[in-house]
């Protein structure tokens, strides 16, 4: 609901499956290798489509830039069939290209180097409609939600990462500076979404992202590249990899996977890649007035227009059912950028409150943060509580307003917010909700 539906249903048919042989060839570095372009024709026989041709040019560790400036350097063989990308983006006709960004350079070199790309794509009159797309890398396991929600400057000079804004920037600027039609494979955000249903114990048999990294950076043979090709697949064609399961065993249900696994994993690519494969995904889930940050002006968003009916995005409703509730006051917990571990009131301390809290839960299993489990393993024990003497007497240096909206009645902050920061603890303190990200379109 908070995009044309037009606009998708555009980009799903500009995509959709060909009726012959599709032709794509992919440039990057060794997580455009770990998204295993060469599993699309085993995805496309899967589900029935014709033949799959996939050419590559890999450069380990590389961003765009030095992919450009070293056009000899590669560390994965070339398809025999089309060789370097020098040669191969001009000598054939292309379905679909691939390019992707890597941190180690700027803003302004990976789009200049990315345009180098299609205009070298599109010297050959057959490619003058080749679609690209800008597939998104993720950042490394060990600190996923910060680094991916990182925010950066719209700047030439700023420092590429893998971050979601990064990406949006870097989309942004080329579709200003080409004509070419330009899409986005959003792998980052679908493992920020599995990341999130890890959080919410919603996902069986995973306690961590990463358990979908080898090392920290790159995905496992198994369903790291497995989430990261299926949304590729679903990309490419705009189609959903329903039904998909690992080509590369002989038993696609050998640990660690299992029907139930697949379909939550083919189910998420889908519902993020039906969203935004055409590059609207810039707003973060509670940030009510799209001002990239998730504040106490998004609470008062929400609280003005708690239990509304009909309601939008920027009113408050985060989930897409018209309503302003629970559900949405959950996402915006989840995501609170205040949060201290120990905190469980989310008030901005670490206090005697939060250890009455720790107590009144002591042992939970199943638990949430606001009932005490700092670490997100789901239990409320010692771990916990050891978070709590670490952080005792912490008090927020962001978060004033707290302490003022309870000591004074000239408030810095109106009262249907200060309402809903009390509603806001109390909701994630007593409820357990289970809230899924989008759905499809």
């Amino acid at each position: 609901m908070f995009r044309s539906i037009c606009n998708c249903a555009v980009m799903l048919i500009a995509v959709a499956a060909p009726l012959q042989a599709m032709d794509t060839y992919h440039v990057g570095n060794s997580l455009t290798w770990d998204s295993r372009p060469m599993w699309m024709d085993a995805f496309a026989a899967q589900k029935g489509l014709p033949m799959h041709n996939a050419g590559w040019h890999i450069r380990c560790g590389s961003s765009l830039t030095g992919i450009v400036t070293h056009p000899t350097d590669v560390c994965a063989d070339p398809a025999e069939t089309f060789g370097m990308f020098s040669d191969a983006l001009t000598d054939f006709h292309w379905d679909a290209i691939t390019i992707q960004s890597y941190p180690g350079t700027t803003l302004g070199s990976e789009n200049a180097a990315a345009l180098a790309l299609i205009n070298l794509v599109q010297q050959n009159p057959d490619n003058l409609d080749t679609p690209f797309y800008l597939m998104t890398g993720w950042p490394p396991s060990a600190d996923y939600v910060s680094s991916w929600n990182q925010i950066v400057a719209d700047e030439d000079y700023t420092i590429s990462v893998n971050s979601r804004q990064y990406h949006q920037l870097l989309l942004q600027r080329l579709r200003s500076q080409t004509d070419a039609d330009i899409y986005l494979i959003p792998t980052g955000e679908v493992l920020y979404q599995l990341n999130l249903l890890i959080l919410d114990h919603q996902l069986p048999g995973f306690t961590s992202i990463g358990q979908f990294f080898r090392d920290g950076v790159h995905l496992t043979p198994t369903v790291g590249r497995y989430v990261a090709a299926t949304t590729m697949f679903a990309a490419l064609y705009g189609q959903s990899p329903a039904g998909l399961v690992d080509p590369e065993l002989v038993n696609p249900y050998d640990s660690p996977y299992s029907p139930e696994l697949y379909d939550i994993l083919n189910q998420v690519v889908w519902d993020v890649v039906s969203k935004y494969s055409d590059g609207d995904y810039y707003r973060h889930p509670g940030d009510a007035n799209e001002d990239n940050k998730i504040d106490l002006a998004d609470l008062q968003i929400l609280g003005d227009n708690w239990l509304a009916s009909n309601a939008s995005w920027n009113q408050g409703d985060f989930t897409g059912d018209g309503l302003v509730d629970l559900a949405d006051l959950q996402i915006l917990g989840d995501r609170w950028p205040f949060r201290q571990p120990g905190d469980a009131n989310l008030d901005g301390k670490v206090d005697l409150a939060d250890l009455q809290i720790l107590t009144d839960n002591w042992l939970a299993s199943s638990a949430l943060w606001a009932q005490g489990d700092f670490n997100n393993d789901g239990l409320v024990n010692l771990a916990d509580l050891q978070l709590i003497s670490d952080n005792w007497g912490y008090q927020s240096p962001n978060l004033p307003a707290f302490d003022q909206a309870q000591q004074t009645t000239s408030l810095p902050i109106p009262e249907p917010a200060a309402a809903t920061i009390a509603l806001l603890s109390l909701c994630l303190t007593c409820t357990r909700l289970t809230v899924k990200w989008g759905g499809r379109l």
